[in-house]
């Protein structure tokens, strides 16, 4: 009888043990996968500005150089393997991915045209930016 005793609560013990390993790998679950998903977000963040400030670059290179500079310029279609809006406001370029918004300041506010994904050309002509 007393071996029985001792095994059922050997047996208790290792369910106890168990159970509390189980528990702290499953709160270690949960932080670990709320990280990523922090991580993920800046890392796209960091993407979107690289993005901004690449064409706030050309475009104020453009401006420097003066009347009959042209360049051409490639916009990522995906960021991050996600859809992304890049505008011309206020004199900075917006870059802006699901709510994260990133501003990149320009030279001039004298810009025509807008940004489509893929190929672009800048040029300046008599001053003005233009974005074809």
């Amino acid at each position: 009888m007393l071996t029985s005793c001792r095994k059922s609560q050997a047996s208790i013990e290792f369910m106890g043990v168990l159970s509390f390993a189980l528990l702290v790998f499953g709160v270690f679950s949960v932080l670990m996968v709320s990280h990523r998903s922090d991580i993920e977000a800046h890392n796209s963040f960091l993407e979107i500005k690289k993005v901004a400030k690449e064409v706030s670059s050309i475009i104020n290179i453009a401006c420097l150089e003066g009347d009959g500079y042209s360049i051409k310029l490639s916009v990522p279609h995906y960021v991050n393997n996600r859809d992304y809006n890049l505008t011309i406001q206020n004199g900075s370029v917006q870059a802006e991915q699901e709510g994260s918004v990133y501003e990149a300041p320009l030279f001039t506010e004298d810009i025509t045209g807008s940004f489509k994904k893929g190929a672009n050309i800048i040029r300046n002509i008599n001053g003005v930016i233009r974005i074809e």
